[in-house]
């Protein structure tokens, strides 16, 4: 294959997806390709101009579709979360372009190639893993775990605020109804729930009333959300039906994390889950209500053995299949399948 150039776009400025395009731009440059790398999104306007003055070959877009004003001779590759979100734009695209989506999709259209590509693990030097952290002769399992239980989402400030800053309530009242199910659900377990959290808003009276949680304040680094990750004996994670673009699962793998999935709630991304390569009880647990009722909680809980038999087989799966040099090279071969 040619050495291509080109030019990669996230979805916001926020750190969750930039971190997404520096990942994809290095294994790229790892196969000779040239890159640019935007640190924030454009409006479609500025890209025809960026466009119209660079030469690129390959215009790689997170979050938003193909605008017309693109140069005929330049591939675009839109990822976006559903087919819904550049149904505007299916009109721009030619055979030579690619549609990536999270989700599934239906739409039957000869005219564009959409495929599914799901987000990766972010490989870091000096990221260790739990099993590294072990081989230190004064580290100890159970101090350096001092959470018990980690619920994670994956919504940025843009998802809950307005641009005036007023809180989204019914994206905000979403949120919040999650952590709710979820404290409610692990009450029924004999330990006392009582946990801090990070986020983007505070609890508030009139969306949030949940005892269980204090609000410790915003996270704003990226390298934070591992140490929290490895921190945690149980890790959850938000989604119910399909990753999204900030999922925290490949991340929390990779450094042989403990991933819990809710079976009642999670029934859809399990499966998709188990269609990755990971088997129940051998590279991922699942829990039910009953299974909360019945001391699973305690049981994790109290067996590091357990976890961390579970978290290393996860692991291995992560470094074969899903880290952002597969998925770049998934991508590579959708632009040249011959």
């Amino acid at each position: 294959m040619k050495k291509l150039k080109f030019l990669l776009i996230p979805r916001s400025n926020n750190f969750q997806d930039t971190i997404q395009i520096f990942f994809i731009g290095k294994e790229l440059s790892i196969k000779g390709h040239y890159v640019k790398k935007l640190t924030a999104p454009l409006f479609d306007k500025n890209l025809s101009s960026i466009v119209n003055e660079y030469s690129f070959d390959v215009i790689f877009r997170i979050g938003a579709g193909k605008t017309v004003l693109v140069k005929k001779n330049t591939r675009f590759i839109s990822w976006t979360k559903s087919v819904n979100d550049v149904l505007n734009y299916l009109d721009n695209y030619n055979q030579d372009d690619i549609i990536y989506t999270l989700e599934d999709h239906t739409l039957e259209n000869k005219n564009q190639i959409i495929k599914n590509l799901l987000p990766a693990a972010c490989v870091i030097d000096n990221n260790l893993s739990i099993e590294d952290l072990s081989k230190k002769k004064t580290f100890k399992i159970n101090s350096f775990q001092e959470i018990d239980l980690s619920y994670h989402g994956n919504e940025m400030l843009f998802d809950v605020y307005s641009g005036q800053q007023k809180i989204k309530n019914e994206n905000a009242l979403y949120v919040f109804n999650n952590i709710n199910e979820v404290t409610r659900k692990l009450k029924l377990s004999s330990y006392k729930i009582k946990s801090n959290f990070y986020g983007l808003i505070p609890p508030n009276k009139e969306l949030f009333r949940n005892e269980n949680f204090s609000f410790l304040g915003r996270l704003k680094n990226f390298y934070s959300h591992f140490e929290i990750f490895k921190k945690s004996k149980i890790n959850l994670i938000s989604e119910r039906n399909f990753f999204d673009f900030n999922t925290k699962f490949f991340n929390i793998i990779i450094v042989q994390g403990f991933v819990l999935l809710d079976d009642d709630l999670q029934k859809n991304l399990i499966n998709k889950i188990f269609n990755l390569g990971f088997n129940k009880e051998e590279s991922i647990s699942v829990f039910s209500e009953n299974d909360i009722i019945n001391g699973i909680i305690e049981d994790l809980i109290d067996n590091h053995e357990k976890r961390l038999k579970i978290a290393k087989k996860a692991h291995q799966i992560i470094l074969e299949s899903h880290t952002y040099r597969q998925r770049v090279e998934q991508i590579l071969k959708d632009l040249n399948p011959n």
